[in-house]
């Protein structure tokens, strides 16, 4: 998909699901995994887009089926490089400033906690990057990135660097921390993400 697919300066920003892992842990691709009757990935997609607030766009390493879902589908050109590289791609096919990250294998999250992220983005205007924090940990896979982070994602890229902490350790972000959440979110479901059968068996005890 080219950038001039992209439709610029409607809603908040994009939406990048990530949706390339091998999903080795799991034993199937989680992105296709049925929960409460749709695939895993369209359904992280339905709670965050809301209002259209987002524009939702899939990275993934095959077009199909995520073509049939109705929105756009970016190719990551690095498979097999982990998360850093589907949001290099995320951000190269997006026409927004701010952009939303989120992995497809997060059942739960919150449109809120993604609202006040956004929010934040916009007030701490020098911040390449607000990531939230839960017990001294870093989500960096439901965080807004700005696309200032770009250039620093291809150079790590082209070094053979795949790790999200050290894009982490070369942008300035700002910390969305467990304090500023809203009270009405559940930091461990809205954070929760997918890696193994037992996980899957844990979420599914939650709806």
């Amino acid at each position: 998909m080219s950038k001039s697919s992209m439709r610029s300066n409607e809603g908040k920003g994009a939406l990048i699901l990530l949706a390339g892992g091998a999903s080795r842990r799991m034993g199937t691709d989680k992105a296709l995994l049925d929960f409460d009757g749709e695939p895993l990935a369209r359904r992280v997609i339905h709670r965050l887009h809301g209002r259209g607030e987002w524009e939702p766009f899939i990275v993934a390493n095959r077009f199909h089926p995520f073509t049939e879902w109705g929105w756009p589908v970016v190719r990551d050109p690095w498979p097999g490089a982990g998360p850093l590289a589907g949001l290099v791609a995320g951000l190269q096919a997006s026409s927004h400033d701010w952009n939303l990250a989120v992995a497809c294998d997060m059942p739960f999250v919150s449109r809120e906690l993604a609202a006040v992220m956004y929010q934040s983005a916009v007030v701490e205007s020098g911040s390449d990057a607000v990531i939230p924090r839960t017990g001294g940990k870093f989500h960096p896979l439901f965080a807004c990135y700005h696309r200032r982070c770009l250039p620093v994602g291809e150079a790590l890229l082209k070094n053979g660097e795949r790790s999200l902490q050290a894009l982490r350790s070369m942008i300035s972000i700002h910390v969305l921390d467990e304090a500023d959440f809203p009270p009405s979110i559940d930091p461990e479901r809205a954070l929760f993400n997918m890696n193994r059968p037992s996980d899957l068996k844990r979420a599914r005890k939650w709806k």
